[in-house]
């Protein structure tokens, strides 16, 4: 018997060799027969790019994930190489023109999104993660009129108390004292309770934390670093949500803050609905979830589920606010990305002195008495105000990530070439933002270009080409809260306030990674000032 256990052996292990050996020649034959395809007869092989990337995701997934968000800076290098447009993976095309923004974000358009994104955020039955073009139409229609010009001055004053309340703060605790205020932190604070009293007519009161801490801001923060990660590896995303509450705060301390704010919302909802909290009834202006409760929306779009990923914050960030729509849900498109613009526009004119005293000398001839703010149409009509507004929401770039579309049924022209239908083009409003065909030193902070008539390099309007909030069916719903939060946010901390920056350099403004948004080099504290 032992005998034959030896003969055995031999012819076991040569079997098992032959089937690995056949695997993986299979495998290689797999993929070498994949890559010819992609190189020579896929339906993008005739884009420009390199070979790599056209063979295999793994050269965005390097970028993105394991450099650390950095493909951003990779497609600059490409285009510089391949021209204007590059296949950046084997079924993308990425597009550096300013023109075609005409075509990206046409208001007859009906292109779907990047399906492979639908669930990196974790909040798929969101409105921002439709997918299906018409879908998206059914989801915005019911909120939009939510988010109307007319809608928002009637919380104008609330935003002015905030940011009245922000300013006594800072002259009561900060001024005279040598110690820093960090204003990212302040103006997170001031941006989420305005949003969360708008979404559910009770603000969450972060103003009125001793160093302004936003708890559940600050632990997406450090969760935002992971979007690119859940992107590439849905799977792992999946695995998590899988997990115990209490396995993942134990992993990780800041979703306990992210975990608590969930149930908030879902509470919130829920009562709602049930009609316990009706809280809504004693402010002036309704609120989002009891309109969308009362709207003719399908009864399954008015679930609890669907409608918490309408409201909640992504697990992974809170960064994309109002200053561009595409991020995710309604009470994160109110918060981060307009404080971080308010802090990098409070950081660029105090940089320039010229400009702070152009500021305040146009602020002081319809501000006479500081604590009492103008309404929003005289702060809109003043000239250098509005110029210190767009060109903030020029250079902020509020969403670095690139915004990618597809046709599902006819192809896409840009210029002389052809897209084919089914592929997915996408573009970055950091290139169109920065473009040295349209903007004069565009990576500058230069209020004066949008002064007269604001023309581009080209003689274009300026307009043209500012995409902070997107365009098309797929625009920012929250372009008319942003803007209003920009104007009496900056004009009432510089009517009231004299400010000195505090060891703060362009490193806590310029980005250095991508991770949906800009994220300014990790060494930097923030835009920090003091209080005179």
């Amino acid at each position: 018997m032992a005998f034959e256990q030896v003969e055995e052996s031999p012819r076991s292990l040569s079997s098992t060799a032959l089937r690995f050996i056949l695997l993986a020649t299979l495998l290689l034959l797999w993929g070498t027969s994949l890559a010819i395809y992609r190189l020579f007869f896929s339906p993008l092989s005739k884009f420009p790019g390199p070979k790599l990337a056209a063979v295999t995701g793994w050269v965005e997934t390097y970028h993105d994930v394991f450099r650390g968000g950095q493909l951003i800076f990779k497609l600059g290098e490409w285009h510089e190489e391949y021209g204007p447009i590059v296949r950046i993976n084997p079924w993308e095309v990425h597009i550096a023109d300013p023109d075609f923004v005409q075509v990206l974000f046409a208001s007859n358009s009906q292109f779907d999104k990047k399906i492979e994104w639908k669930y990196r955020t974790g909040i798929p039955h969101s409105s921002f993660d439709t997918i299906e073009h018409q879908h998206h139409r059914m989801r915005r229609s019911a909120v939009a009129p939510f988010f109307s010009k007319q809608k928002i001055l009637g919380i104008t004053d609330f935003i002015s108390q905030k940011a009245q309340r922000l300013c006594d703060r800072l002259e009561t605790e900060f001024a005279g004292s040598g110690r820093p205020a960090i204003l990212n932190n302040c103006f997170t604070a001031m941006t989420f309770d305005v949003i969360t009293h708008y979404a559910f007519a009770r603000s969450f009161e972060y103003m009125e934390d001793p160093n302004f801490e936003a708890p559940f801001t600050n632990a997406a923060k450090e969760l935002a670093t992971t979007l690119h990660t859940m992107g590439h590896f849905p799977w792992l995303l999946s695995l998590l949500q899988g997990l115990p509450q209490k396995w993942s705060v134990a992993m990780n301390p800041a979703m306990g803050a992210i975990f608590g704010f969930h149930g908030e919302i879902e509470d919130q909802i829920r009562a709602i609905k049930s009609g316990s909290n009706d809280a809504h009834k004693d402010v002036e202006h309704k609120t989002v979830f009891s309109e969308l409760l009362n709207s003719d929306l399908p009864t399954e779009e008015k679930a609890v589920e669907r409608l918490k990923h309408e409201g909640k914050p992504t697990h992974l960030h809170t960064q994309n606010t109002t200053l561009t729509c595409p991020g995710g849900s309604i009470v994160a498109g109110g918060v981060e990305t307009t404080s971080t613009a308010l802090s990098k526009a409070t950081f660029y004119v105090l940089e320039n002195p010229a400009i702070a005293t152009r500021l305040r000398a146009e602020l002081d001839s319809v501000f006479p008495d500081p604590r009492i703010t103008p309404s929003l149409a005289t702060l809109e009509a003043l000239p250098y105000l509005s110029a210190i507004v767009n060109e903030t929401l020029r250079i902020t770039i509020g969403i670095s990530s690139r915004t990618a579309r597809k046709s599902r049924k006819a192809p896409i022209i840009f210029k002389d070439i052809i897209i084919p239908a089914g592929a997915d083009f996408s573009m970055t409003a950091y290139y169109t933002h920065t473009d040295p065909r349209i903007w004069d030193k565009p990576h500058e902070f230069v209020p004066e270009r949008w002064l007269g008539k604001a023309l581009a390099k080209n003689d274009e309007p300026l307009s043209k080409y500012l995409v902070a909030f997107s365009k098309g069916p797929r625009m920012c719903l929250g372009i008319n809260l942003a803007r209003a939060e920009l104007y009496i946010g900056m004009a009432v901390v510089f009517r009231r306030l004299e400010l000195e920056l505090f060891e703060t350099g362009r490193a806590a403004v310029e980005m250095k990674a991508d991770y949906f948004i800009p994220f300014p080099d990790r060494a930097t504290k923030g835009v920090r000032v003091l209080v005179k």
